[in-house]
């Protein structure tokens, strides 16, 4: 019974892990999308970060950058580009100076307010260039949405599927029980009376197998990343005892409402079917 419990929660428990990690690199990768905001050349350098100060007042911005023109010609030295005969970076016109922005990950999931923002990054009037990517944000999301949607309809029948299964396992546990169980109801006990013991017994094992599906998708997570469970973040503590908060939520409902069942089918049943 604990194997199948441990199946049954293990797929279970992956699959919202896995929503978990798509969901956490889905907002990694919104909060890496670059909006290159390019000034007028020669644009004072005190109104060039007045804008910056502004962007990082509205309170969706993760951070802002300020580029200065000759660490722009510094970069673009550096990158040994070949830029043919006869031109030089000496040669080139003077380089903007740039804001590299990068919104926080809240600002993607409302439309409206990305959409105010980058109006009126670009309508500034020390502006003359925005360079942003927000397809890309909407990109993200659709296939998170995607993923998620193909993840819970597995998890869902794989639950239904190992429900059925438990189910049998508990009748064929029980089966030797069944004369014993129908004898304590002919001779006055409640159904409650005759159905604690089982659930305490079954209610134990689901808990042990809740723990230990959830060491085990530990384990994965640290294969996978590479940390080990003493360094991970808070964050992820928080997730992980969510994840085994639902997991044993899940494992507890689950045996509770097999086991019930499955006792009460014994209790209720005609004698001659049980001797």
């Amino acid at each position: 019974m604990v194997i199948t419990l441990m199946i049954t929660l293990l797929f279970s428990g992956a699959a919202a892990y896995c929503l978990l990690w798509a969901q956490r690199t889905g907002d990694s990768a919104k909060e890496s999308i670059l909006y290159l905001v390019e000034c007028q050349p020669g644009m004072e350098q005190s109104r060039i970060l007045d804008l910056k100060s502004q962007l990082e007042r509205s309170g969706w911005i993760k951070q802002v950058t300020y580029v200065s023109p000759d660490r722009a010609a510094l970069l673009l030295a550096d990158d040994e580009l070949d830029l043919g005969p006869g031109i030089s970076i000496d040669s080139m016109p003077e380089l903007p100076a740039l804001l590299s922005v990068y919104f926080r990950k809240e600002t993607f999931d409302r439309e409206d307010v990305l959409d105010s923002l980058t109006a009126s990054i670009r309508n500034h009037e020390i502006v003359t260039g925005l360079y942003a990517q927000p397809d890309l944000a909407e990109m993200i999301q659709t296939n998170l949405r995607n993923i998620g949607q193909v993840l819970l309809i597995m998890a869902i029948g794989i639950f239904i599927l190992c429900g059925f299964l438990l189910s049998s396992l508990i009748k064929l546990s029980l089966y030797a029980d069944r004369r014993e169980i129908k004898t304590m109801q002919l001779v006055g006990a409640s159904p409650l009376t005759v159905q604690r013991p089982y659930l305490r017994q079954h209610l134990g094992l689901a808990f042990l197998a809740s723990l230990l599906v959830t060491l085990v998708l530990l384990g994965l997570h640290t294969w996978i990343t590479g940390i080990p469970p003493w360094d991970i973040s808070s964050e992820m503590v928080t997730s992980f005892l969510i994840l085994w908060a639902g997991i044993t939520g899940l494992s507890i409902l689950l045996t509770l409402v097999v086991t019930y069942r499955v006792v009460n089918k014994y209790i209720f049943a005609d004698i001659e079917t049980l001797f």
